[in-house]
């Protein structure tokens, strides 16, 4: 009895993210004027099906994993934009040098299967990102890739926040938490534990602020759809308590707003923002009379609780034990929770992890490969720098508004580089995204530096008349 109510509840939570993806793609296609195929594939990449839950199978496959063969196909199918030199530092960064630990790890006979998990998940991300810098789709967008993955995180922000007010109960939704979030409003939805709330709606507050200032010109339901992601975003980072994410939505949109400022064109469309800022004091102010979680974020509080105190022991864990062993160093240790464990010494703790994705890097990777990550990072930043002008201007603005952002939420919960089910299908669909925005910036850098026709004079017969 008790294994038939857990199918249901887990069919349930389907149903309700199937029901989100299809809400999602109509709206996208009827009222956004996306393309039904883009639309489609955005919630494919954006929805991870809880597929080994309601199987009962053990190995974690997401419903983009079955899209990873076909891609490997249209890669070696279809004629696309030539892959840069310098993108090979990701290959090695995300998938060739962490395979030197992870291979060894293997050959310990270690028992888990999270190395094998960990070069898939890998392998997809390079498969994805690759995709979208050859532009195999190239009638894909990364703006309407965007707004889909918006729209989607809208719908799971609401189904959040009726849990978190109880008039949705399935306790299926809060999969993989953190052992303090019984204790706050809000348990996440279909495994996103409270640092990935923070994550994604980081990533979806800098696109909706990038979109609001750098658009030329937007019709009505594109500005509330875009208010109304950020106002979700700061609703449900205060139910989670994710004090990373509010700290990477601040800093994403500081960041973006002094870009607007330092460009002429942009000046004039701050105000579009301003409503935010008065939404989010009355926010603080309605939160603060009815729940005492806006004292989570109180920098008093920081060091007090598990996500502080705990968090940075780990982490000076992780790193003096690399520094002290020289394969740590030079190649990592690949990925074993046990093995992370045994040797971090951290046993009187529940972190598995060190926490951060730049310690996981260092862990799973070495120094070198922390280096190559951020090569990668800033190579994907210089890359999506502003051309003035340019009618890219939103898709710039928000490719290094979300990478500001992930390197937040990097710091203490993770970004890209993650493969466990947390935060695994935030890297995957980040990978196809970043690979489409560095393409256009690529192609709109090609148009800028193109040289002007000139027009050439019209020959004329020795009559004066045209021959």
């Amino acid at each position: 009895m008790t294994a038939l109510l857990n199918i249901d509840a887990y069919l349930l939570a389907l149903l309700l993210q199937l029901g989100i993806a299809v809400l999602a793609v109509l709206l996208a296609c009827l009222v956004l004027r996306i393309p039904f195929a883009t639309a489609l594939l955005g919630v494919a990449l954006c929805n991870a099906l809880p597929l080994p839950s309601i199987f009962a199978f053990n190995t974690p496959i997401f419903l983009h994993d079955l899209l990873i063969p076909v891609l490997i196909v249209f890669l070696l199918v279809r004629r696309g934009r030539p892959i840069p030199w310098v993108y090979w530092f990701g290959v090695a960064a995300v998938f060739l040098w962490p395979l030197i630990g992870t291979c060894l790890l293997a050959a310990t006979g270690a028992q888990e299967n999270e190395w094998i998990v960990f070069i898939v998940r890998r392998f997809n991300f390079i498969i994805l990102f690759l995709a979208g810098i050859r532009g195999i789709f190239p009638e894909l967008k990364a703006r309407d890739l965007l707004d889909v993955v918006t729209l989607i995180w809208i719908g799971m922000a609401i189904v959040g926040l009726l849990q978190a007010a109880g008039l949705v109960n399935v306790d299926v939704l809060g999969m993989n938490l953190d052992d303090e979030m019984t204790n706050l409003s809000m348990r996440g939805f279909l495994g996103l534990n409270r640092g990935a709330v923070g994550t994604w709606g980081a990533m979806v507050a800098a696109y909706a602020g990038a979109a609001l200032l750098a658009s030329p010109t937007l019709h009505t339901l594109q500005r509330w759809l875009y208010y109304t992601a950020i106002c979700l975003t700061l609703l449900v980072i205060f139910f989670t308590g994710s004090r990373t994410g509010l700290v990477a939505v601040a800093l994403s949109l500081c960041y973006i707003l002094a870009r607007a400022l330092l460009a002429p064109g942009l000046r004039a469309r701050i105000g579009r923002v301003m409503p935010l800022v008065m939404a989010f004091v009355i926010l603080v102010l309605i939160v603060s009379s009815f729940t005492n979680i806006v004292n989570r974020f109180m920098p008093s509080e920081w060091t007090l609780d598990e996500s502080g105190a705990d968090r940075v022991s780990v982490q000076q864990e992780t790193l003096q034990y690399v520094l002290s062993d020289p394969r740590a160093l030079m190649v990592g240790m690949g990925t074993s929770t046990s093995q992370f464990v045994t040797l971090v010494g951290q046993r009187d703790t529940n972190l598995t992890h060190p926490h951060s994705e730049y310690f996981e890097t260092l862990w799973e990777s070495g120094l070198p490969g922390l280096i190559l990550y951020l090569a990668f990072i800033g190579i994907l930043f210089s890359r999506m720098r502003l051309i003035r002008g340019a009618p890219t201007l939103t898709i710039a603005l928000a490719g290094q508004g979300i990478l500001v952002a992930g390197l937040v939420t990097g710091v203490a919960v993770g970004n890209i580089m993650i493969t466990s089910f947390r935060l695994a299908p935030f890297s995957l669909l980040m990978a196809f995204v970043y690979g489409n925005l560095v393409r256009e910036m690529a192609v709109q850098r090609q148009r800028a530096s193109a040289p002007a026709p000139s027009a050439s004079p019209r020959p004329v017969s020795v009559n004066g008349s045209m021959t």
